[in-house]
């Protein structure tokens, strides 16, 4: 494989098709707009096309269709590329049925992004199990249902944890990037792609030519973390953030799932602080957990990789609490 090319491929295949689609986005109805019954959390004021997560997986397919006329590579390996590696200490699933998973996951984002104002939180839960039992119910059936309802409930939770925290321009795009940098360097730089046009402000300046991520982007990538044992560590941030919300609503009364401007991105705004830079936080809060996945299996030791995920909630919890503590301006 000729490791150079295929990221450059990636990179330039997902900047363009962002330019191309956010162009089609607007006659084909493939917009965030604004106001709505969401206004409130809705920091765009212009509409923004839903574009990016199928300019990602353009990037990455155009990545591997390069590296395969120049490589020999086969579809099969660019499948089991994408799905991920097969673990040694819990049972899963074939790579054909993570790549079903895979796509079924882009396509319940998808839905949910054709609807104004989203899908309601069961009707979605709903249809996000459906990529979740690709994964669960093989593995039932094969008689491994423990491992089973681990992965079920791992992929459900996966899926909406990093939808959630694709609240704020670029946060989602740059932890994808730095999860991928190592394990799989084409993905990420189809995300490096992906974020001019993502950190673009939306306005009439810019012409309509911002991206999001969309929930389809959102929920293929917060699979395909899961999937690689090297990039999931990278779900701790988005769970912790998660998790801190859903108990501030519940203290005050309200409903865990419904959304609000209250995420750590969003609070690090507030105080100040642009948009890039509060992206790039973020992700350098991921950093250790990654660091210590690495590690530990280059030293075949899982200590490294609780050391990680230690330092990384650390620092998540430095950050809410500095952000808590710092007047508003």
């Amino acid at each position: 494989m000729n490791v150079s090319a295929a990221p450059a491929v990636a990179f330039g295949c997902a900047f363009f098709a962002c330019a191309v689609l956010a162009w089609l986005a607007r006659p084909l109805g493939w917009l965030d707009e604004p106001g709505g019954a969401n206004a409130e959390r809705k920091l765009a004021r212009a509409p923004v096309a839903l574009v990016g997560g199928l300019a990602i997986g353009l990037g990455v397919l155009a990545a591997y269709l390069w590296d395969a006329r120049v490589g020999g590579a086969a579809m099969p390996r660019f499948a089991a590329w994408i799905a991920g590696p097969q673990l040694g200490w819990i049972a899963m699933p074939s790579v054909d049925w993570r790549l079903a998973a895979l796509g079924l996951a882009f396509l319940v984002g998808w839905i949910d992004d054709a609807r104004r104002d989203g899908l309601h939180a069961l009707p979605k839960l709903l249809l996000q199990s459906l990529p979740a039992a690709a994964v669960g119910l093989p593995l039932v059936l094969d008689g491994h249902a423990l491992a089973g309802a681990a992965w079920f409930s791992a992929a459900l939770w996966a899926m909406n944890a990093f939808n959630t925290y694709d609240n704020s321009d670029g946060a989602a795009g740059c932890l994808a990037l730095v999860a991928f940098a190592l394990p799989l360097p084409a993905l990420a730089a189809a995300c490096a792609g992906f974020l001019p046009w993502n950190l673009l402000p939306a306005g009439r300046a810019t012409r309509g030519r911002q991206v999001y991520l969309g929930d389809a982007g959102s929920h293929m990538l917060g699979l395909a973390l899961l999937f690689n044992p090297l990039a999931a560590p990278a779900l701790l941030v988005p769970s912790l953030d998660l998790v801190r919300v859903a108990i501030v609503r519940m203290r005050e009364g309200q409903r865990p799932w419904v959304g609000d401007l209250r995420h750590l991105a969003h609070l690090l705004r507030a105080r100040g602080l642009p948009v890039a830079p509060t992206a790039a936080l973020l992700a350098v809060i991921a950093l250790p957990a990654l660091a210590g996945a690495h590690q530990s299996r280059l030293h075949h030791d899982p200590q490294w990789l609780l050391a990680g995920a230690v330092a990384t909630a650390f620092l998540f919890l430095l950050a809410t609490g500095s952000v808590r503590r710092t007047p508003s301006p």
